[in-house]
């Protein structure tokens, strides 16, 4: 029964009142059991049916990214992360990388072989494109006798380019996929600038098996189309995409749901971080073309990537020209680099409005985004504020210590980024119901133009700060202790004036409980995303709930089966807290 609920039970013979020889239907009465307020008739009580507890919610993500220092050989806690990722699979662990370098020790290696000793389905992916470099190829410390496969046509300009790690996809709780931008080697987990992002979704990990296990079998370049929107268990969309078939960052109508369909709509900002720009045939590149057409609209548009040299391929004078045409304004506006190990600034993801991040393999280049057949890549837009947080807090980082395009191509380009977090948000106040805070504080003394939004936290540890995830690696603390998250917002509140709302979760959609202490707090946002003091209250508890749900309707009892059973169905009730039914009835 679509929107209902049906029981089937075995029909019992009751024994009338005798005393009364009543009956008739029995006045309904309330009865407050388990905290839950019911509706039953108080004769024979035939059953009640729990119905399933709220799942916890927890991040089904972890994003993670490298020092970015240059530096080769020291105690990476991004690599050892990444190694109990994977020892942590029970089945399976399917393994695509492009470049694997030929060192020792490496420990996604080391567990590609502990693993298939230990009876778990290992699997094995590479590239081995440019023929005889050894670093293209499959790791020469892997067990020859682990099944493997490497696209191998040699002079190409596309390659098997994946950089991910499944894991246990048939099982609905370990199930899990890890990808990124970052090689298996010492450059794409400490001295590059990389982005290692961890999904803890069955559905996703699903998908990139099937992308697997096409290239596993000999497709390379352009397999069956891929493109998945899946919206997740707290409601954010997430669009997976698999290159070269889906041409994820394409101007084509075949990803209408792709990278520039969402650059095209950039009202407030784009941020981005990618290895170069590179060159298309003899046209502007497409995203080029998107990002300055957004800034020319009034979007903040900036960037960081490797190369500012306009006598190579990887040219900036259109980046510089829209900067000028745009009155020094708006920009965009382009930042070099610092990274400079392997020559390579090796991060390749897009910042939105501060609501959608994009990662993944994809360089921007034709041969990536565009050409069928191209290299096998991956890609992955996900519309969550808190994922684009973390993204748009490393692009700060990293552009801040990059080199200005106007120092270098253009001396008459003025950059207009701000350093400065608003003006903090005051009085706060919140009242407790008896399932969710309402919360109202005084905006920002910021302007208006500065003011993005306000992001909202809830914690049940008082904090005099809204700490950010520390997911940049800190090379002091080898074993990864602070690869953990400290806060991340449950909410957001767009535009300065937007100040009350209704807090109803935890942990990014968990419901509240009762006799919780929590405490909840507001830090105002501004277009660049910098963050303003914290404004913190509480302990605040739940208020109790006085309010019984509806009556449920639409009862329906089938005539006795000759089996004896009845089918017994009702219109299920759309109250978030009910906790059960329970079934009466009288003779």
């Amino acid at each position: 029964m679509s929107g209902g609920v049906m029981f089937r039970n075995k029909r019992l013979k009751e024994p009338v009142d005798t005393a009364t020889n009543d009956t008739r239907p029995h006045k309904i009465r309330k009865h407050r059991i388990f905290g839950k307020l019911i509706t039953s008739v108080p004769i024979f009580l035939l059953l009640f049916i729990m119905l399933p507890a709220t799942a916890f919610a927890a991040s089904w993500w972890e994003v993670y990214f490298t020092a970015g220092d240059g530096t080769i050989g020291s105690a990476s806690a991004l690599e050892t992360y990444i190694s109990d990722f994977m020892l942590k699979a029970s089945s399976m662990c399917y393994v695509a990388n492009y470049s694997w370098s030929d060192t020792l020790n490496n420990k996604v290696v080391l567990n590609i072989n502990s693993l298939d000793v230990s009876g778990v389905d290992v699997r094995v992916v590479g590239d081995d494109a440019q023929g005889s470099v050894t670093n293209e190829a499959i790791h020469p410390d892997i067990t020859a006798t682990i099944p493997m496969n490497d696209r191998t046509t040699a002079g190409s300009a596309n390659y098997m380019h994946d950089k991910i790690i499944i894991r246990d996809p048939n099982d609905s709780v370990n199930a899990a996929v890890m990808m990124g931008s970052g090689n298996f080697n010492e450059g794409g987990w400490e001295s590059q600038n990389n982005t290692f992002l961890f999904l803890y979704d069955q559905d996703l990990a699903l998908n990139y098996l099937a992308e697997f296990n096409e290239m596993f079998n000999g497709t390379f370049a352009g397999g069956t189309q891929t493109t998945r929107i899946y919206s997740m268990p707290d409601g954010v969309e997430v669009r997976s995409f698999f290159g070269s078939e889906d041409q994820p960052w394409a101007a084509v109508a075949t990803t209408s749901n792709g990278l520039i369909s969402i650059l095209d709509t950039a009202a407030e900002s784009i941020f981005f971080e990618i290895t170069d720009l590179y060159g298309y045939s003899g046209i502007q590149n497409p995203l080029e073309a998107s990002c300055i057409n957004r800034a020319a609209a009034g979007a903040i548009v900036e960037g960081v990537y490797q190369s500012i040299d306009t006598a190579s391929t990887y040219d900036l004078s259109d980046w510089n020209d829209a900067a000028i045409a745009n009155a020094n304004g708006t920009g965009p506006f382009i930042r070099e680099s610092a990274v400079t190990a392997f020559s390579k600034h090796h991060h390749k993801y897009w910042v939105i409005d501060l609501d959608w991040a994009g990662v993944g393999s994809v360089n921007a280049s034709q041969s990536s985004s565009e050409n069928n057949p191209g290299s096998d890549e991956n890609f992955i837009l996900i519309k969550d504020f808190r994922l684009a947080r973390e993204f748009a807090k490393e692009f700060g980082r990293n552009y801040a210590v990059g080199t200005p395009v106007g120092s270098v191509d253009n001396t008459a380009v003025t950059e207009t980024h701000d350093w400065q977090g608003p003006g903090p948000a005051t009085n706060l106040s919140v009242t407790a119901g008896a399932s969710s805070f309402d919360v109202s504080w005084t905006a920002s003394t910021g302007t208006a133009v500065d003011v993005s939004r306000y992001y909202i936290f809830i914690s049940t540890i008082y904090t005099s700060t809204a700490t950010m995830t520390t997911a940049k690696e800190q090379t002091t603390d080898a074993q990864g202790g602070h690869l953990s998250s400290v806060l991340r917002p449950e909410m957001q509140n767009k535009g300065i004036s937007s100040t009350t709302l209704s807090v109803s979760s935890y942990k990014e959609g968990g419901a509240l409980s009762t006799g919780i202490n929590y405490y909840i707090g507001v830090v105002a946002v501004d277009k660049f995303c910098n963050e303003s003091t914290l404004l913190f209250g509480g302990p605040y508890t739940l208020g109790a709930d006085t309010t019984p749900p509806a009556d449920p309707t639409g009862l329906a009892v089938s005539d006795p089966a000759t089996d004896g059973n009845l089918n017994i169905s009702w219109t299920a009730n759309v109250e978030s807290d009910l906790n059960k039914y329970w079934l009466y009835r009288s003779v």
